[in-house]
């Protein structure tokens, strides 16, 4: 089945659409791998053979460097991480904000990184998660309670993996995927990360990065889709490909929204939507952006060591300053270690011989 962009629009409705290379979002972006600075090529997402090697070449790049944290948790002694250590996890924020369509340039500052290591000092110390932790807590101090309130925070997890968890934001207290919503809220250009690793016997990992900066009421850039959403429209490795699906749009109104999805098959996927957020709702920590959840039963993991597998995504009834509007847009998941060889060229074809002149009747 070809991907299917619908190019209707149904009055009074406004159908915003994420077409194949429709508009040339091209964007750059730096990422840190040790203590250099190396660019990664310009990505298109509907680009299968660029999304793999974003994944292959910058995602993985991550994996197996060490934190060499230099703490200790009971002297309360926050400590550090290396260099090298902050830019796997700088690099694999700034994986997802490029998949997601919005900048990815994203800085860590020192003193963003100093408090959220203080944050994560207290996490690990306190065996828990609060994002205003009391003062009678162990190893408190100003700068750490600072930072988790401003805060994504892991516990169990720590570095680039936590990125990826909070990315999944599983969990019955997770439906609003708020933590992944401020990984790729647009607005965002500094971030600082804390982390205290499971190196010493006994003590808990814990991971705090602070996402927002003081551009966090600022007006919201271009992003490539219009909404933000993950997975993605285009082409997405099937590992990233998490159980929650969602949608983020500033001011949207998602109240009276529904969700249909097909498969490359045109089969229907049920798509169970499990939260509707306005920020700020219920007491708790939300999502920037409105934004709204679904739980569609899919199984990505068939696309390991097969061909790649489409969903139609139809989001409709999106309010957007009052009038109805449909999104609608394809994700294809795909195995990333799959290498798929390109069309061979058409051979021409052998010109014709000439034909002999016929001989003049006598």
């Amino acid at each position: 089945m070809s991907k299917i962009f619908s190019t209707r629009v149904v009055y009074p409705r406004l159908v915003i659409l994420s077409t194949l290379r429709s508009q040339a979002f091209i964007f750059a972006i730096c990422f840190l791998l040790s203590n250099h600075v190396v660019a990664i090529p310009v990505v298109d997402i509907h680009d299968r053979a660029a999304v793999q090697l974003l994944y292959n070449d910058v995602y993985q790049a991550s994996i197996g460097i060490n934190s060499q944290w230099s703490g200790d948790v009971k002297n309360c002694d926050a400590g550090n991480t290396s260099v090298a250590y902050k830019n796997a996890v700088l690099q694999r924020i700034n994986y997802f904000r490029s998949m997601s369509g919005v900048d990815a340039n994203i800085q860590f500052n020192a003193d963003f990184n100093s408090k959220a290591q203080a944050a994560a000092l207290m996490m690990s110390a306190n065996s828990n998660l609060n994002h205003h932790p009391p003062v009678s807590w162990d190893c408190y101090s100003a700068d750490g309670a600072e930072a988790a309130g401003i805060s994504n925070l892991g516990l169990g997890t720590h570095g680039y993996q936590a990125i990826t968890l909070l990315m999944e934001d599983h969990g019955a207290e997770n439906t609003l995927v708020g933590h992944r919503s401020w990984i790729y809220y647009p607005q965002t250009q500094t971030m600082g990360t804390g982390d205290v690793d499971s190196s010493v016997f006994g003590v808990r990992p814990a991971h705090a990065t602070i996402v927002q900066d003081e551009n966090v009421f600022s007006t919201r850039p271009v992003t490539r889709d219009g909404f933000v959403s993950w997975p993605p429209p285009g082409y997405v490795p099937f590992q990233l490909v998490f159980k929650r699906w969602s949608l983020s749009y500033a001011n949207a109104d998602f109240s009276n929204t529904t969700i249909e999805m097909v498969d490359s098959k045109g089969s229907v996927i049920n798509a169970n939507i499990i939260d509707r957020s306005a920020p700020p709702i219920r007491g708790r920590l939300t999502a920037p952006e409105n934004t709204i959840v679904w739980e569609p039963s899919v199984n990505p993991e068939v696309a390991r060591g097969n061909s790649d597998i489409e969903y139609l995504v139809t989001v409709d009834n999106v309010l957007l300053d009052g009038v109805p509007t449909t999104f609608e847009y394809t994700v294809t998941a795909f195995d990333p270690s799959i290498i798929v060889d390109p069309v061979d060229p058409v051979d021409p074809v052998d010109p014709v011989d000439p034909v002999d002149p016929v001989d003049p009747v006598d």
